[in-house]
């Protein structure tokens, strides 16, 4: 998923967190990878100052982007 870069801190523990949540609500497997992918997408576009709890903050912005 191309998105532009503000930094990349954060983006594989918001891909694998998403894949996670996903996989534990019972997501079928290429649905949870497409929310990890997103999940790292929206990290990686906020930067990370504070945080990714707060670059990504929940899960919306991911969910809309699969």
């Amino acid at each position: 998923m191309p998105v532009p870069v503000v930094d990349t801190t954060g983006a594989g523990d918001a891909c694998t967190a998403g894949i996670t949540v996903a996989l534990a609500e019972g997501t079928d497997l290429d649905v949870a990878l497409a929310l990890g992918n997103a999940a790292g997408a929206v990290a990686v576009q906020r930067g990370n100052r504070w945080g990714l709890r707060y670059s990504i903050g929940d899960r919306r912005p991911a969910a809309d982007g699969c």
